[in-house]
């Protein structure tokens, strides 16, 4: 299959001919048809999925739509063999991706969101979802879901590690060890910090890296980027009773 990309001006005409029903997704090339089938196919799913689980609000459950149909793109991309990590780190594929093959699907979760749909890189819906799903990789489909359906994850988590500015890329294990670690907290310990009205826990943790990674090779630590990671919520205050019983067995 080829891969197809959109400049931002490409993709902004397109969003605009879809948005005004100039644009027929049955112009697709047949390789994109199927793909297209496919990713509606994982969205319904994870929709029916996410509604299944426990939680009374429409953030959470949009939250576990966007975590289990990432999972779902993730695991499929992966198969694939004309996808490659240089695919995933061009925008003009995901644009492509957003305005010309599941426009119909951005807009159901997002409404008319030219960020979302092209404008902005850091914020390109399926983009965001891979790389959320690819930082939270833990070795093996089950592990990942499991700690993306953890009620500690939400949406902010998301913006937190996707958004990030600096050397985030450099970095892949620190971030997967710091979604680990933040999966493995126990829920009420970080209700408590919050409901104190500390700044947020996830937040903290990136803003501490960030300042760390000035001056710290997280490689240099003894056990690499887990002892790394795992540092720094020590130096946040938290303590391994903060932890699930899973973390303080596998520490």
């Amino acid at each position: 299959m080829k891969v197809k990309i959109l400049s931002p001006g490409a993709a902004r005409k397109k969003y605009d001919d879809w948005m005004n029903g100039d644009y027929s997704l049955t112009d697709l090339p047949g390789d994109y048809q199927l793909l297209r089938s496919k990713l509606c196919t994982f969205y319904k799913e994870a929709r029916t999925e996410a509604a299944a689980k426990p939680g009374d609000s429409a953030r959470r459950l949009n939250y576990l739509t966007d975590a289990l149909f990432g999972l779902k793109l993730y695991m499929y991309l992966k198969d694939q063999p004309w996808f490659s990590l240089r695919n995933a780190a061009d925008p003009a594929f995901w644009r492509f991706m957003n305005v010309a093959v599941v426009p119909d699907i951005l807009k159901e979760r997002w409404g008319n969101s030219p960020d979302h749909f092209y404008a902005k890189p850091q914020r390109l819906y399926l983009s965001v979802l891979w790389w959320y799903v690819h930082f939270a990789w833990g070795g093996d489909e089950k592990s990942t879901y499991a700690l993306l359906v953890s009620p500690n994850m939400n949406t902010d988590v998301i913006q937190g590690i996707v958004e990030r500015p600096g050397r985030l890329g450099t970095y892949v294990e620190v971030m997967r060890k710091i979604l680990f670690y933040y999966g493995c907290l126990k829920p009420e310990v970080i209700r408590s910090r919050q409901n104190g009205r500390q700044q947020d826990v996830f937040r903290s943790v990136m803003t501490l890296n960030t300042a760390r990674l000035k001056t710290t090779d997280p490689d240099f630590y003894r056990h690499g980027p887990k002892s790394y990671a795992y540092d720094l919520f020590l130096e946040l205050g938290f303590t391994k009773y903060d932890f699930t019983q899973k973390k303080r067995s596998s520490a």
